[in-house]
């Protein structure tokens, strides 16, 4: 039985990467011919009307239609919404996996939410063990029970290797990988010929790290990549030479491909997604096992790339290949994707 409508559930508080992606998976599927829309979790017009959603372009409706010959897929962020819904067949799109992992159906006492604050915190700070913290892959195991995420009736989509063996870990074999690509802009602008010294840092990049390289690189506008409009990110992006993400990959990370493609040399952590060569495949040297004895080892980096940005930058080259492929070959993948679920049925 093919789906006759799919929903895609969107939400609406911030305009997100995994708000991009939302929309660009709604896109891929319409180019398809397949009759997918967007469902917002509160159609403000102020939201639907951001210029950057107004781009996508994407239809939306407010109303689902709750029928079995239909699809919801919604981010891992709101799998609650599942329990909703009685007949739809289900799909969840695992942008990443920290939102789960900070307020999953745990057993006593993971479920008390100062317990599971915690606890997602221990989750990501630290140089994980196989891609994950060995204390989280224990406790999710144990705290799994009963629910929408784990019925054989679900289907499990992700952007990134790191979450599908993160879903493997806890028993889905079968989920699909699908990279999705970042928006149009970044894919059709040229590189500035001329880069400001201006080095641009992710919004995981501690505080510490980047107050010492501003003093080590006193000729250098530093600046955080964070509660900004997203023409001013592009805009910075353009002019910078570096950009740096030394903290956690939940998922794969909107800001170090926009960046790339923007003409920024990228330096990343090796947490969560980064440290998966399928997921970002920089080259070794630009990858830093992050911790207090990781500095020296950054500010030589620094300086090498800021001396030699083009050297750099050619180096990026392989990587941005990845991003463009990604991008020409999106619309053919959701097509197997979904035509192959639809076969199954």
């Amino acid at each position: 039985m093919n789906f006759i409508k799919i929903y895609i559930f969107c939400p609406t508080d911030v305009v997100s990467g995994g708000v991009n992606s939302l929309q660009i998976l709604c896109n891929a599927l319409v180019s398809n011919k397949i009759d997918a829309k967007i469902f917002y979790i509160k159609p403000l017009e102020e939201f639907i009307n951001h210029p950057v959603i107004r781009s996508f372009n994407a239809p939306y409706t407010t109303e689902i239609e709750d029928s079995f010959q239909n699809l919801l897929i919604v981010p891992e962020a709101y799998i609650p919404v599942l329990h909703q819904y009685g007949s739809i067949r289900k799909m969840i799109y695992w942008l990443g996996i920290y939102f789960y992992i900070k307020k999953p159906p745990h057993r006593f006492p993971f479920s008390i939410k100062i317990v599971r604050k915690i606890f997602a915190g221990y989750s990501f700070f630290g140089n994980p063990v196989g891609g994950f913290h060995a204390f989280t892959q224990k406790v999710n195991l144990w705290s799994k029970k009963k629910d929408p995420v784990w019925s054989s009736g679900i289907i499990h989509m992700t952007n990134s290797f790191y979450a599908a063996d993160f879903l493997k870990y806890m028993g889905i074999n079968d989920a699909i990988v699908l990279h999705n690509p970042v928006r149009d802009t970044f894919y059709l602008q040229k590189t500035k010929p001329g880069k400001e010294k201006k080095i641009l840092f992710g919004p995981g990049t501690p505080n510490k790290l980047i107050r010492q390289i501003r003093k080590s690189f006193p000729d250098y506008e530093c600046i955080r990549l964070r509660h900004m409009h997203p023409e001013d990110v592009h805009r910075l992006y353009t002019e910078s030479m570096l950009f740096i993400e030394l903290g956690d990959f939940a998922g794969r990370n909107r800001m170090p491909r926009e960046a790339v493609l923007s003409g920024c040399v990228v330096i990343t952590s090796r947490m969560g997604s980064a440290n998966y060569y399928s997921d970002l495949p920089l080259p070794d040297y630009y990858k830093l096992d992050t911790g207090t004895k990781c500095l020296p080892e950054l500010l030589k980096k620094i300086q090498s790339v800021t001396t030699d940005y083009p050297i750099h930058y050619s180096k990026m080259q392989n990587y941005i290949d990845c991003l463009i492929n990604e991008k020409n070959n999106f619309e053919t993948e959701v097509a197997n994707v979904f035509k192959n679920k639809q076969g199954k049925n």
